[in-house]
Formats: C-alpha cells, structure tokens, sequence
C-alpha cells in the first residue's frame, strides 16, 4: 500500500467532528460544527468544523487543517507521532512496508525516534539505580528539602556519578556514540563522549504521552556556575514544547472537580507542591511560557494560576507568560509570592495551609498587570503617575467586561488619587479607533484576478465530483498557481486509479494553506443551480483566454509568414478563433442581460 492511501483510510476511520470534540463543545449549524475556537482567545464560536470536506477553519485567528493538523497542533506532536495517534484510536496498525519516498523517510524517522525513545529510558533507570547505590549524599540533600522516598520514585530521580558510566552502560545495551548524542546525554570531550550532567541530581523529563524526551541536572559539588542544567534539545526534545510533571499533573483531580494547573518555575518547586498535596503543579523549567505550552496546558485544564519566584526576574516572566495563556482560551490567575521566595520554600517555611491561602487570594490577570505595572513607576511624581495610568489605562481597555472595568478603574483610582470620572473619559477615549482608521484590519493583499477566482471553483467541484465537473484538460492548460497544479495532479490520480478525491487531501498535497483554505470554502453559499452556472461562467472565462492567447499566436505567425498559400491557410484559421470568441462573448453578454 503506498503512503497517500493509508493516510486516506486513516482519516476514513477518524472522522475529525469525532476527534475535534474531544478538545472542542461543538454544536452543529447546517453542514457545519461551530465552537470556540482551541486555537487563539475566542469570545464568540469563530470555529467550523466542515463535516462534507472533514476540514476545519476558525473566521477569528485564521486556523485551518484536517484532523492530522489540528492533533499536531493541539498535541504538539510531528506528522508522524499525530499518525501514530490516530492509528491507535482507530485501531488501525501503522504498516510495516508502506511504499513510497514519503512514508520510506517517516518510517526511517519513526524507527530512529522510537530507538533514542528507548536510549532515554534505560538511561533513566541508570540513574534512578546510581542513586539508590552511589547517590547517599544527594539522598540525604532531597530529604533534607522534605521530599521523601516515595515522591523520589514518582519523579524517577537520580544521580550522575561521573563523565562515563553512564556512557559506558549505555554502550554494553548496544547504543552508539552518536544516538547518545543525538539523544542530548553524551557531549564530546577530546574525542569521547562524556556525560554533560555528571555529578548531579538528575530530573527526568517526561511527556504528557509517558516517554522520558531529556534530563534536567542539579549542581551538587557546588562548583558549577549554572546551578541548573538541562541535555541538549534534540530530535525529541524542544524545551519549549513540554512542560515538567505534566504526565502526572494531568490526572490529578482538585477536590473542587475544576480543571486547573498550578505553574511554577523549577523542578523541586513542582515536585515539593506535588508533595503537599496539590498535584495539579508542572514546571516551565524557567524559561518564559511559550504558545506551544499554552496551547499543551489548554489540552488538559480551563483555569491556571502562575506561581513563579517572588523576585524581579519572576515578576518579568510572570508578565510575559500571561498574555499567552490567555490568548489560548484560558482563565488565568497570578498567586504573588513574598519577595525573594520560590514555592518550595515557603511551603518549608510556612506550611501548606499558608500556601492554600495564597493560592486562594490569588490575583485575576488584569488586577496583577495594574498593581506589577505600578512598581515601575514613582508614583509620588506627576510624570511617573501619568506613565503609570496610561499603562494601566491600556491594560483595562483590553477588557471586554463592562463591570470588570468598572472594578479595574476603582482600583486604579485608590492607587493613583485621580478622580473616578476623569479615569472613565480617558479610557473611552482610549477604546475609541483613532481617526481615519477601521476598527479592524482590511484582509492582507490585493482581491484574487478572476483566473484564480475561477481555478478555485473549478477545483472544489472536481473535489466533490460534481458530475458536470469533467474539464481536466483545460483546466490543466489555465493553471498557474503551484498550489492549483498539485490539487489538480491528485485529483486526476484519483480519477485514473478508480477513486474518490477527498477534500482534506489538500492539506497534504500542497503547504499553501490559505490557498487551500479558499479552493475547499468556493460555493459555500450557492445553491445547485447557481454552481453549474458559475462552474459553466468559469469554463466561458477559460475558453475565451485560451482561445486569445491563440490568436495572438497564429496573428503573429501570419505577418511573419511569407508564402501565400500559407498566409491564406492561417486567415482562415484567424476567422474561425474569431468567430469561436465572439460566440462565447454573445453568451456572456445574453447572460448578464437576462440577469438585468
């Protein structure tokens, strides 16, 4: 079986409304599913999910795709592991000889992921036993921070004991040098591969999925300058994809039912709230939350609250994460840490219900904004007060509740001293577009010409087998657009090879995704008839271009020409493209009267 038509039994088995609503509450409109869309902050259903073309497409942010997009999107996953995934909720098996380039290279892929996958896992269990058998001091440093045995094995910690035994174990289970350094946990060093986390704490970093992807690493000779450390990114490890402690956060049920995460920096800030009972925590690994995190906590939770370090550097990556998660769609709330804290500590310090009282004082987003933006201003100066309320001023125009301004305003008019109304006139000032402008963008680029107008009709109704749809040919002849030329090409495979095109198809065929986007959504609001008299109109428009073209050719042949029998040959022939031009011009011109 060759690659394409796997992939085209794999989304017969997965009918994407099945799959979308898992992720998505959808409610069917005509041929349609609208929802809010998982993709971008959404305050009105912008997402359709078309049910003939099994595609899907949000009016709002622009998003579209079949089903192996939208898992690769919400997942995070490759091409391949989307696959895979939908292999398994169908009950389909991945073949093991699929012909083709295409499905050869992604097998190749498949096998090598799959083997550093497995490189990774035995070097965690590596270190999980240096631990119990070399790691007595590192041991005792984790008990000492409150985190017990049990929680020990629930993290798979371990111990880096020096540069090569773990390289040397991993070569005796027959992995090469270079799949260690492919994998992120060997570094060469003067021409041998040496352990880049040796002599530390190490942390392993699993997948939501299960599969253990790299390591992060705790100085414990106290003689590094990065107290922490993680392995290289690789081919199955990007920093900013994953989150720590996901795998086990996601199962975690609060005892209020809601779903909910609690994000912290560090490993041990979220291995320690695991500890005292709030399950529900992961770890950015300290770096800034990205959109491919967000849109992997979506995934899993409606509701976040963010509860990084209590010091300036937490409270500038505070501030950049937030907008993010928000525009994916979920609730966001900030827990402020006393200055110079992390969670770990003061839950040490002072106890988890302390910390449970944080958590339930903690700020919705726009109020953090107002009262962090309010530290970097002095607002005992007129000019710092100004720069201030035109800041927080800004941030309570982005909200789209009136009472939640209302409340903002207040709260800016304690902090400030200025009077309630004169905060009211200038933010409705502020909300108002500046002159001349529109309240939204125009579309980017200039109107489609009416040839790739027509192109992309045709294409939708060659897609859906309309029966009078059948101008290959000449549809062929007119084509420009490198997008057209692949839809067509599959569409004509389709036809010789016996069988149904699939309008989701496109998406593999060609990465134009606009394009591909306006060929699937042509004729949405026509009617039958209305189609074959727009299909016919649009074949009118080919016919006439081709038939111009030509005659600008055999006119120029003719003044060129110099033996007379030829030159008559070719009047002729000028006559009968003349003749053929005018007639479909009448058409179109008896057309558009009887339309008036």
């Amino acid at each position: 079986m060759d690659f394409p038509r796997f992939i085209e039994q794999l989304k017969d088995k997965n009918d994407i409304v099945d799959v979308v609503s898992k992720y998505v509450s959808l409610e069917r409109k005509g041929n349609r599913f609208w929802g809010k869309c998982p993709f971008h902050h959404d305050k009105t259903p912008s997402f359709a999910v078309n049910v003939d073309g099994q595609f899907y497409h949000c009016f709002g942010c622009g998003a579209s795709g079949d089903v192996i997009k939208f898992l690769r999107e919400m997942e995070s996953l490759d091409f391949m592991e989307a696959v895979e995934l939908l292999c398994k909720r169908a009950g389909m098996k991945l073949p093991q000889h699929i012909s083709g380039k295409d499905a050869d290279e992604a097998q190749k892929l498949k096998k090598r992921r799959d083997r550093l996958y497995a490189l990774l896992k035995d070097a965690a269990k590596f270190y999980h036993a240096c631990l119990k058998s070399k790691g007595q001091k590192v041991v005792e440093y984790l008990h000492g921070r409150g985190i017990s045995g049990s929680y020990i094995v629930k993290f798979g910690l371990g111990y880096s004991p020096d540069a090569h035994s773990l390289i040397d174990y991993l070569a005796k289970a027959g992995y090469t040098g270079e799949e260690m350094a492919a994998a992120g946990v060997a570094a060469y060093r003067e021409s041998r591969p040496a352990d880049p986390l040796a002599g530390r704490l190490i942390i392993p970093i699993i997948t939501a999925m299960g599969d253990v992807v790299a390591f992060g690493g705790r100085d414990m000779r106290g003689t590094s300058p990065a107290k922490y450390k993680n392995t290289a990114e690789s081919e199955v490890f990007t920093k900013s994809r994953h989150l720590f402690g996901l795998n086990l956060a996601k199962k975690f049920r609060p005892p209020d039912g809601g779903r909910k995460l609690i994000i912290v920096e560090g490993y041990m800030d979220a291995i320690a709230l695991h500890q005292a009972g709030f399950g529900n925590a992961v770890a950015n690994m300290g770096t800034s939350l990205t959109r491919d995190q967000a849109k992997l906590i979506k995934r899993y939770c409606d509701d976040v609250y963010i509860c990084y370090d209590g010091d300036t550097a937490g409270q500038a990556a505070t501030l950049r994460g937030l907008d993010i998660l928000r525009q994916a769609g979920l609730g966001v709330k900030v827990v402020s840490m006393p200055a110079d804290t992390d969670p770990d500590e003061y839950i040490r310090k002072e106890g988890v219900p302390s910390f449970e009282k944080l958590v339930e004082q903690a700020l919705p987003l726009p109020d953090f904004k107002i009262r962090a933006l309010s530290k970097n201003y002095n607002l005992g100066s007129a000019d710092g007060k100004r720069k201030y309320t035109q800041k927080a001023l800004e941030v309570i125009a982005a909200e789209d509740n009136a009472s939640v301004r209302e409340e903002l305003l207040k709260q800016l008019r304690d902090l400030t001293g200025i009077s309630y109304d004169s905060l009211k006139r200038d933010l409705e000032g502020l909300q108002k577009s500046p002159p001349g402008q529109l309240p939204f963008p125009e579309p980017a680029g200039a109107p489609a010409p009416m040839n790739v107008k027509a192109a992309r009709f045709m294409l939708c109704c060659m897609l859906s087998e309309e029966e009078y749809a059948t101008d290959y040919d000449l549809l062929e002849r007119s084509l420009a657009e490198p997008a057209h030329i692949k839809v067509l090409g599959y569409i004509k495979e389709c036809r010789r090879e016996g069988r149904r095109p699939r309008k989701s198809a496109v998406y593999e065929i060609s990465d134009d995704e606009a394009e591909n986007l306006a060929i699937l959504e042509c004729g949405e609001a026509m009617t039958e008839a209305e189609k074959r008299a727009y299909y016919a109109d649009c074949l009118k428009f080919f016919r006439l271009a081709e038939l111009e073209e030509k005659l600008k050719i055999v006119t120029a042949e003719f003044e060129r020409e110099q033996d007379n029998l030829r030159r008559k040959d070719l009047v002729f022939r000028i006559q009968e493209i003349n003749s053929e031009i005018k007639k479909i011009k009448r058409a179109m011109i008896d057309k558009n009267a009887e339309k008036h």
